[in-house]
């Protein structure tokens, strides 16, 4: 138990400009990856598919620098919203990537019912019934309460990213070479950067662990770019090195 107690203590102790600075480095990062995947990417259905999941990230990211260290106010109940309509998007676009990205085109239809279930859930955000108010916890000023809503954007996240890496695992299996290695990449960095975000869960059920892992969210963006610049995924390569 003592050698636990020290990561644990370390992680408690953690202030909150910590989380701040750790959402403004993620925020850049799939900022800059989205633009360049948008502009240069115009004419690659992927690379769009990629710039779009970036920016909903980017979304959530911003408005977690900005409210985590804001009391109570009629502005961070706000800035809170807005980062959930971005959460509530950010695994529909990955989906819609993967399926780009693979070529599954016979599952389009779904990925578009799904976008129309997001934003049913986003039509709800600013009632009782998606968040309801909290108070301070931890180290934060304030942190909200999941609502009875809220409860199932969790499962609509968990379902649509599974379903996401099992059809990269597949994939993966599947191929070979240079597209299984870019394939690898992928999954293993998405993995690593959801279960990384996915810990900013827990404040809302009132779990007492910190989302100290959201500057891994930048892993899985990192991970990727690494796979356009060494195994020519999506074909700009060239664009992504001269940007970074």
């Amino acid at each position: 138990m003592a050698v636990l107690d020290i990561p644990i203590t370390f992680i408690y102790s953690l202030p909150v400009d910590y989380y701040r600075a750790s959402s403004c480095i993620t925020a850049l990062t799939t900022s800059v990856m989205g633009i360049y995947m948008i502009l240069k990417g115009r004419n690659n259905d992927p690379a769009k598919r990629f710039g779009i999941f970036c920016f909903t990230v980017a979304g959530w990211a911003f408005m977690h620098l900005i409210w985590l260290g804001m009391p109570e106010h009629p502005l961070t109940d706000t800035l809170i919203r807005l980062a959930k309509i971005s959460v509530l998007f950010i695994p529909v676009t990955f989906l819609h990537f993967v399926v780009s990205f693979i070529g599954a085109r016979g599952l389009s239809r779904y990925v578009r019912w799904n976008y129309l279930i997001s934003a049913l859930f986003a039509l709800s955000i600013w009632t009782p019934w998606h968040i309801l108010h909290g108070g301070p916890f931890l180290v934060f000023p304030y942190w909200p309460l999941a609502g009875p809503i809220f409860h199932l954007t969790v499962v609509h996240f968990f379902l649509l990213t599974i379903w996401a890496l099992s059809l990269l695992a597949k994939a993966m299996i599947r191929e070979s070479g240079n597209r299984q290695k870019q394939l690898q990449l992928i999954f293993w960095g998405t993995l690593i950067g959801y279960v990384a975000g996915s810990i900013d869960y827990l404040p809302w059920y009132r779990i007492p662990i910190p989302p100290f892992t959201i500057l891994f969210v930048s892993v899985y963006i990192a991970s990727t770019a690494y796979a356009i610049l060494k195994h020519r995924l999506m074909d700009i390569e060239v664009v992504i090195r001269r940007g970074l």
